[in-house]
């Protein structure tokens, strides 16, 4: 089968010129491309929140009080950040208000990992009422800190770099941590053109103007 001049992502449902930066290859496939487009398929491996689930059940249950509802409620308890080029949305972290993924240590691949789970009492288990969802950053360089504590902290950092000009704080710029700011790409430039339909309706009021 010859390769498309473009496809419809499966994901996003958006028509993309078949090129090196929208589609993968893949061989297994009858075009020889992936069924998402690039940007898509790292969202999907970033941001599977049933995997975030399935990790918080293997490191810290038996959270029996926990159900998979339950935890996708709790996820998006504090908002959601859209992101249009994936045409999706993602979480927002209870303490800086980043999606939560949206940073992730340099060596890592992919836009985060972990359960996005933060402990409001770090004394405690990964209890459902205890919880809240966390970008890695938060959760990892806070430790086990005061949540007031943390929380001031935070306001702190965030009014900081805000009157330095930037709209979030940057992890990158904070301590030792090896952070680095995820980026989806943006493919908005091979979107192909849709021609408008004309309304066959139309020529009863006297034709288009």
């Amino acid at each position: 089968m010859p390769e498309p001049i473009s496809k419809e992502c499966t994901m996003c449902k958006r028509v993309l010129f078949v090129t090196a930066e929208t589609f993968q290859r893949n061989r297994t496939k009858p075009d020889g491309r992936q069924s998402q487009c690039r940007a898509c398929d790292f969202w999907a491996k970033s941001a599977t929140w049933e995997q975030g689930w399935n990790r918080l059940k293997r490191a810290h249950m038996p959270p029996s009080r926990w159900s998979q509802e339950g935890y996708m409620a709790k996820l998006f308890s504090c908002g959601r950040v859209f992101v249009p080029e994936v045409n999706d949305s993602a979480p927002v972290c209870f303490w800086c208000g980043n999606a939560v993924n949206a940073w992730a240590r340099a060596s890592a691949k992919g836009g985060g990992g972990g359960h996005w789970m933060d402990r409001i009492d770090p004394s405690r288990g990964h209890e459902e009422e205890n919880c809240r969802p966390s970008c890695i950053p938060c959760n990892v360089t806070r430790g086990r800190t005061n949540a007031m504590r943390w929380r001031e902290r935070i306001k702190l950092l965030d009014a900081d770099y805000r009157a330095a000009g930037y709209p979030f704080i940057q992890w990158d710029q904070e301590g030792a941590q090896d952070w680095k700011r995820v980026t989806i790409l943006d493919l908005s430039a091979f979107v192909v053109p849709i021609a408008p339909v004309e309304d066959p309706q139309l020529h009863l009021f006297g034709g288009a103007p």
